[in-house]
């Protein structure tokens, strides 16, 4: 698991490739699922380095590069 931000670049996962290798985190989208048994999940919208903009999930994160500690 991932503590992913903003300001993250982050590397994909081979299968998740397609014609670009990183992507820039520029923005956290969650949405909720309020209730008994309700959940949070969370994904993210990245700018590859060829300016493709992306809606990506955790699951495509090989390795991530942190811009902050």
């Amino acid at each position: 698991m991932f503590m992913l931000k903003v300001g993250d670049v982050v590397k994909l996962r081979k299968k998740y490739r397609s014609g670009y290798m990183f992507g820039l985190i520029v923005r956290i989208n969650s949405s909720s699922f309020p209730g008994e048994g309700g959940w949070v999940s969370f994904d993210y919208t990245i700018m590859t380095e060829t300016g493709m903009v992306l809606h990506i999930t955790e699951g495509c994160v090989e390795q991530v590069y942190s811009t902050l500690k």
